[in-house]
């Protein structure tokens, strides 16, 4: 089974921590043509003589079932470990439930939670009805209902 991704971090600051790390993101792709290619890809990563640490691929509203469809092919097809890249953009209580239980089911247990960025057309961030107004309030949610499965990182900024 592979780790969490803070798991591995660890590791390797165990170690002295001298070893230079990094990761990739990744949108998931958009066309079944763009998904072999895009694994394709990771896997040359995965072969490189330095591989990526774990590689992330973000989940929105339009790409669930393509996130989860990356992520996957990336940990088998590639053997990488993998991170689910969260935002709260139009994200509702009851989505983030099926994305989290989608994410167990998948052996998924690392994540990058972020607030993100206003949806277009619109140039002005707000929380959907039912939603996060905030990366913590996401990362408290899931702390409630899940406990410690998951490893969650949180990128942000002071607002």
């Amino acid at each position: 089974p592979s780790l969490r991704i803070i798991d591995k971090i660890t590791q390797r600051m165990e170690g002295g921590g001298a070893q230079a790390f990094y990761a990739l993101e990744f949108f998931p792709p958009k066309t079944p043509e763009g998904a072999r290619g895009l694994i394709s890809r990771v896997d040359r990563f995965g072969q490189a003589p330095s591989p990526p640490l774990w590689i992330d691929v973000t989940w929105s509203l339009h790409s669930g079932k393509r996130t989860f469809e990356t992520l996957v092919a990336a940990k088998a097809v590639c053997g990488l470990d993998v991170q689910l890249h969260l935002s709260c953009s139009d994200l509702t209580r009851e989505m983030a439930d099926g994305v989290l239980e989608d994410a167990i089911e998948a052996g998924i247990l690392s994540l990058l939670i972020i607030r993100g960025d206003p949806t277009p057309p619109s140039t002005v961030w707000s929380a959907p009805a039912g939603g996060f107004k905030q990366a913590k309030d996401l990362v408290a949610y899931i702390r409630r209902k899940h406990g410690n499965t998951f490893s969650i990182a949180v990128a942000g900024h002071p607002s």
